[in-house]
């Protein structure tokens, strides 16, 4: 394996060759074009002095051969991840225990509320936004506040959770009267979207905690005319029945993940659902496809009788057409039905709703859970309507209960205490009604006068089912933050240990970019990378994905094959069971050729190994790959420094705080309205510091300039202990160009980009922190074509210059 680094230049072609002197096509054809070429590659290494760089590096730089074991390497890397994200789950393990310990109190008014901004309040590098400015006591937003706790107890573990767990933003809890918390105070937008407060209680990050299985369901929505009913009769500016329950839906909507799969129906005579393949099957809940179920429930509209069975029949239809579709999605999985309506069933005869269930049911293997909701007082004052719901929702259990108190005009108040009873057989469908048709589900009634209620109790429909694990966290689907791209929450529940009921959600927010950076900053020679892949075989972080800080819109993550069709079919298989181990394929690699609009890419066919682990610590959340190829195998490494740079010192690219430095701003240059230099300057990328992430996070200030600046212009072969090896190498060989430079002032701009992550430029500017040479068109372009001279059509410079031309090519580190 050769180190690469390539050399780059930024130009403005002039003479004939500019201005378009072209001769006839048979002297272009003989002499021109070959005359051109050469002229070109002369200017080129003329002003790059790429040959003389290449020498300097054969001359002065010894290497040694090194073999690389690919399953040492993978475990590596897994074992890195494994422990940062470990880390993660022990904090939030004791941010549970101690909450779980702390006496219920009246929450403090003192708390500022999280919707507001901070005040005081400052810019904050982990958190890429205002946020409190010292972090005080954190923030809440008060439901109930007769069941709080005292939040700024807390304090001093969230300061050291910040401290101990790289990746950790946002900590906050969550419980179940609606009451939240957050550290530190700051507009968080996943609960704050339009400066408002979202409750929590119907976020998928809650959810999922709450009752951790995959769901696949379907929302049954009446809309019968007696659904166009105001709520409050004496009040015609009141809403109507359908308004409140179309709002539920959506809400209900809102808890799910891309790990769900859902479905919408409206009945009244027949039945209704989304047009095209929304309306054949349930469909993954991410964020697209729930837009398009929002539309169709908005467009629900009153009309006709209330008719159950075509309302469950279409139901089961999705459910069963979905299992078709993708049976892993209902293995280990809860199903069900949420079946909203405002009256007693107008079925002729009402056995049509039983034969409906048990038809369906034998369809689902008897899988599907009945939750139904009556509202509206024609239902809340009948109990044969509502004993005809309750007989639903039990399926023949005899265990399903309810208790109701109506209003009599002659009695009073009656209560009743209402229990499933048995069902009649129904020979057509196979069922003599000795068995349950289904698993045992739940009612829940309420009045015209309760529709606030309705869409709190029904998107709580996750309650019926409490399975919550408090040993191991969940970790969501990753979702968009506009501040860091892609994030994942882990949550742990909160349990009451008196009646051993959920209390809450406790929290961590953590960006993908920081929490699996060894996986996008991979890199073994050439080509060889990492990739990480989620639950169901969907891949999170690929070479051929966007790094997750630069995601601007939720993603649709797609499948392992998709992305590497090479792999055979039984790694998948070991993949999605959490089974490790290798796979010799010949792999297909796009190469990007430069520029991604204008270049394009070329394709390799290369032999190579893939590896692929689990994270042991994620419970099957996350699996790591990596592909090693066959010419990477064998890595050449400087066995030592150069020696020293001959008196050539380097300046590091913080023009701006050097001038603060030495307190004389105006002997600074400046050019394009920038600092800038008449020597060259050295950034360092990223990927040049042994932890990126604390280097990106943190803001540089005349101290960091300060050390960087003795690492530079020492001409021994000192280290810095932020940066990792082999950097002072390309440092002190890349110095000696810029001699070489001064004395070809033709060029408008000269780089030197490295796989180290140094990045020299000639005349020298203040660069962006996150600027890394391989990452952009100009390496590319070079690296795709490495024995040439790559050259770009004319185009803007990012610092004001216009029509330049760049030119680049490969140098090796090590040949």
């Amino acid at each position: 394996m050769k180190l690469f680094a390539v050399l780059f230049l930024a130009l403005v072609l002039y003479g004939d060759v500019a201005a378009g002197n072209i001769p006839d096509a048979n002297v272009v054809k003989n002499t021109w074009v070959p005359s051109l070429s050469s002229r070109m590659t002369n200017f080129a290494e003329k002003q790059l002095g790429s040959l003389q760089l290449q020498r300097l590096y054969d001359q002065r730089v010894m290497y040694k051969t090194q073999r690389v074991d690919g399953q040492a390497k993978i475990d590596e890397l897994v074992k890195k991840l494994d422990d940062r994200l470990q880390q993660a789950t022990t904090n939030l393990a004791a941010m549970q225990q101690k909450i779980q310990g702390l006496n219920m109190v009246h929450v403090p008014v003192s708390i500022p509320g999280c919707c507001q901004a901070p005040n005081p309040g400052k810019m904050n590098s982990r958190f890429k936004q205002v946020v409190s400015d010292p972090f005080q006591k954190g923030c809440a937003e008060i439901q109930d506040s007769t069941k709080g706790f005292l939040w700024p107890m807390m304090k001093t573990d969230l300061d050291a959770n910040l401290q101990n767990t790289k990746p950790l933003t946002w900590q906050y809890y969550g419980d179940k009267y609606g009451n939240y918390y957050q550290y530190p105070t700051g507009v968080h937008s996943k609960f704050c979207p339009a400066g408002k407060y979202d409750d929590h209680r119907f976020r998928n990050w809650y959810v999922n905690t709450a009752s951790p299985k995959k769901k696949n369901l379907v929302i049954i929505v009446d809309e019968s005319f007696s659904m166009d009913r105001k709520v409050d009769f004496f009040d015609w500016n009141s809403p109507t029945r359908l308004e409140i329950a179309k709002e539920a839906a959506k809400t209900v909507l809102q808890t799910l993940s891309s790990d769900d799969w859902v479905g919408t129906v409206a009945f009244s005579d027949y039945a209704r659902s989304p047009p095209g393949c929304f309306g054949d099957h349930v469909a993954q809940a991410n964020d697209i496809n729930k837009q398009h179920l929002v539309k169709f429930i908005d467009d629900i509209k009153p009309m006709s009788s209330t008719m159950y069975s075509s309302g469950l029949n279409k139901a089961f239809t999705m459910l069963e057409n979905g299992k078709k579709k993708n049976l892993q999605q209902f293995e280990n999985s809860l199903d069900m039905i949420l079946f909203l309506t405002d009256g007693a069933p107008k079925d002729k005869p009402r056995s049509k709703v039983m034969e409906a269930i048990v038809d369906g049911q034998k369809k689902m293997n008897n899988t599907v859970h009945l939750l139904l909701y009556g509202f509206g007082d024609d239902v809340a004052r009948d109990f044969t309507s509502q004993q005809f719901l309750l007989n639903m929702a039990d399926q023949n259990q005899r265990k399903v209960k309810y208790t109701s108190t109506i209003r009599s005009r002659t009695q009073g108040l009656v209560t009743k205490h209402l229990v499933g009873e048995k069902w009649d057989p129904y020979p057509a469908a196979g069922f003599d009604g000795s068995q349950p048709a289904g698993p045992p589900g739940m009612i829940k009634i309420i009045g015209d006068s309760q529709y606030k209620e309705l869409k709190t109790i029904m998107s709580s429909y996750y309650n019926f089912f409490p399975i919550w694990d408090e040993q191991n966290p969940t970790v969501t689907v990753p979702f968009l933050d506009k501040n860091h791209g892609l994030v994942t929450t882990m949550g742990l529940p909160v349990v009451n240990k008196i009646d051993n009921t959920l209390s809450g959600v406790v929290a961590f927010d953590m960006p993908l970019q920081i929490m699996f950076s060894d996986i996008s900053q991979y890199k073994i020679g050439t080509h060889s990378y990492a990739f990480l892949i989620g639950t169901d075989g969907k891949v999170l972080m690929h070479r051929n994905l966007p790094q997750p800080k630069d995601y601007t819109s939720n993603p649709l993550f797609v499948d392992l094959s998709a992305l590497e069709p090479t792999l055979s079919e039984e790694a998948k298989k070991n993949i999605l069971r959490g089974i490790p181990g290798f796979d010799k394929q010949l792999v297909n690699l796009p190469v990007s050729r430069g520029s991604s609009k204008f270049d394009g890419a070329v394709n390799y066919k290369l032999n190579a190994t893939y590896f692929y682990k689990p994270l042991p610590g994620s419970k099957g959340q996350y699996t790591v790959g990596l592909v090693l190829f066959d010419m990477d195998m064998l890595q050449k490494i400087p066995e030592e420094k150069a020696g020293t740079t001959s008196g050539q010192h380097s300046s590091y690219h913080r023009l701006d705080l050097k001038a603060k430095l030495i307190n004389k701003t105006e002997e600074i240059c400046q050019r394009y309205g920038s600092f800038s230099s008449v020597d060259s300057t050295v950034k360092f990328a990223p990927d040049a510091f042994k932890d990126p992430d604390k280097y990106l996070q943190e803001v540089e200030a005349i101290n960091n300039v300060k050390d960087l600046e003795s690492f530079l212009h020492s001409s021994s072969v000192t280290s810095n202990n932020d940066l990792k090896d082999y950097v002072k190498t390309d440092v002190i060989m890349t110095a000696e160009m810029e001699k070489y430079w001064k004395k070809t002032p033709e060029s408008v701009w000269r780089y030197i980009g490295t796989e180290t992550g140094v990045f020299r430029v000639f005349p020298g500017f203040v660069a962006d922190k996150t600027y890394n040479p391989v990452e952009h068109a100009w390496y590319k372009r070079a690296m795709s074509r490495p024995e040439v001279y790559t050259f770009s059509r004319p185009e803007a410079g990012s610092l004001g210059d216009k029509n330049l031309v760049t030119v680049s090519r490969v140098f090796y580190q090590g040949r």
